[in-house]
C-alpha cells in the first residue's frame, strides 16, 4: 500500500464561512509522489491528534498565515497580517504527536516555520522589518508556477543530495521565516541575503523549506524530490 499522509486542513479566515481549506497543490504533490493524501480538520482534542497521526505514515504542515505572535511571547509588530492561534496551537500538537509515534515530517513556508519552533527555534515575525537588506520574497501570487529567487543549499545535506547542486531556484511567498533553529536541526538552506529556506533534523525524519514546490512541480519536475523523499522515508520507517 502507498504511504498515507496526514496533512493539516485550515480554516478559511478570509471571510466569514465557516469551512476548512487546503490548496489542491498540496494533495496533488503527495499523489505525484506516490502517496495517499488524507485531511486533517483543525481541533483541540488531543486523543483526536493522535488518532489523525497513528492513521498515517508521514505529515505534511503547509503554508498559510502567520504564526501568531501570542504563541511567541511577543508583541505583534506592524506588518503582521491574519493570524490563528487555533491553527498554530493544533500544528503544534501534531508536530509533538508524530514526533513521538516516530513518523516523518514535512514543513513547507508556515510549517517549516512550526518545526523550528516546535525543536527550540525562532522565527521573524516580519523579514522586511527585521531583517536587514531583504531581496524580495513575496512574489505575485497568481505567478508562484514560477521560479523566482535563487537558494544556495549546504553541501552535505539532504537537499544537497536531492538537486545533486549547490544553487537551486525556487518560488516565494512569505514575509515570515525561521530566525534560527535548536539543536535538534541544523540548517541547510539560504537565499543571497542571508534568509533560512530549508531546514533538516539530525535524525533524518523532518525536511522544512520555506518555498512551494508543490506549485513549481508541473513545470520544474525536480521539486518534487522534496515530496518524494518524504515518501521513501515512511516507506523505509514502515519496514
Amino acid at each position: 500500500m502507498k504511504p498515507v499522509i496526514l496533512i493539516s486542513a485550515v480554516r478559511n479566515l478570509k471571510n466569514s464561512k465557516e469551512k476548512f481549506m487546503l490548496h489542491e497543490s498540496y494533495v496533488n504533490a503527495v499523489r505525484a509522489a506516490g502517496g495517499t493524501p488524507i485531511l486533517a480538520p483543525i481541533t483541540n482534542d488531543l486523543d483526536e491528534v493522535k488518532s489523525y497521526v497513528s492513521m498515517c505514515d508521514g505529515l505534511v504542515l503547509p503554508g498559510g498565515e502567520d504564526v501568531s505572535p501570542m504563541l511567541l511571547n511577543e508583541e505583534p509588530i506592524r506588518g503582521i497580517g491574519y493570524v490563528s492561534a487555533e491553527r498554530d496551537r493544533f500544528e503544534f500538537m501534531l508536530f509533538e504527536e508524530a514526533r513521538r509515534q516516530d513518523k516523518p515530517i514535512l514543513g513547507i513556508c508556515k510549517g517549516c516555520q512550526i518545526i523550528a519552533l516546535s525543536t527550540g527555534g525562532k522565527i521573524y515575525q516580519d523579514i522586511f522589518t527585521q531583517h536587514p537588506n531583504t531581496i524580495e520574497h513575496n512574489q505575485p501570487e497568481e505567478q508562484l508556477g514560477e521560479l523566482f529567487h535563487s537558494i544556495s543549499l549546504t553541501p552535505d545535506s539532504k537537499l544537497y543530495e536531492l538537486f545533486k547542486s549547490e544553487c537551486i531556484l525556487a518560488n516565494s511567498w512569505h514575509h515570515q521565516a525561521v530566525r534560527c533553529v535548536g539543536t535538534e536541526l541544523r540548517v541547510t538552506a539560504k537565499s543571497s541575503d542571508g534568509i533560512i529556506e530549508g531546514i533538516e533534523s539530525i535524525d533524518g525524519l523532518m525536511m522544512g523549506v520555506q518555498w512551494h514546490p508543490e506549485l513549481l512541480f508541473e513545470k520544474h519536475p525536480e521539486q518534487l524530490f522534496i515530496y518524494r523523499q518524504l515518501i521513501e522515508t515512511c516507506i523505509r520507517k514502515r519496514g
